[in-house]
Parts: structure tokens; sequence; C-alpha cells
């Protein structure tokens, strides 16, 4: 099944649950996934597919807007909307980083 409204998209498929959307300020889009049936390995393959798109479409017709991406900790996300001004948001560049120099904290 897949439902679209005015600034989003969410489906399910293969064990794997996907939204993408359009914060209502147009600030940022949000990807949120999650995995049944030990779906791990399919969710990776989708979400890599999906930022990629995400991505294209954002060099295609806004490429003078800056980038970034965050991972939010899921334990703060327990409602929807989000509110995303009071998630804990990390940057996705600090934990590669982290990871590179072997800190254990980012």
């Amino acid at each position: 099944k897949c439902y679209f409204w005015k600034n989003g998209i969410h489906w399910a498929d293969d064990g794997v649950e996907c939204l993408v959307e359009v914060s209502v300020d147009s600030s940022s889009v949000h990807l949120m996934m999650r995995s049944y049936d030990e779906s791990v390995l399919q969710m990776c393959k989708l979400r890599s597919q999906v930022i990629s798109t995400i991505l294209a479409a954002k060099q295609d017709y806004c490429p003078t807007v800056k980038t970034d991406e965050f991972v939010v900790m899921p334990s703060a996300v327990n409602q929807y909307p989000p509110q995303w001004n009071e998630v804990p948001l990390f940057s996705i560049s600090a934990i590669a980083d982290g990871v590179v120099m072997g800190k254990h904290h980012v």
C-alpha cells in the first residue's frame, strides 16, 4: 500500500515501512523507516535509494541549497508528527568522523 498527501508519501513493502515528508515550513525533508521480519538489509538498501533520489532532486531543482544529513534518536520520536525542534539530531558526518578517529562519544 502507498499513501500520498500534499507534503509526503508513506509505503510499506517487503517488510519495510517508509515515510518521506517535507516539513511544514519546507525547510527539511524527513525520512523515517522501520523494518519488520528482520528486513534490516532490505531497509538499508531502500534507504540508500531514497536518499540518493532526494539528493538528486535537490541537485536538479535547488542546487544552491546546502544540505546535511542527521540521525534521529528513535526513542525521541514517540508521536506523529514529531516535534522536530525538540528531537535530538546527530550529524552523520560527525558520527563518521568519530568512528574514524576512534572516539567513544560524538
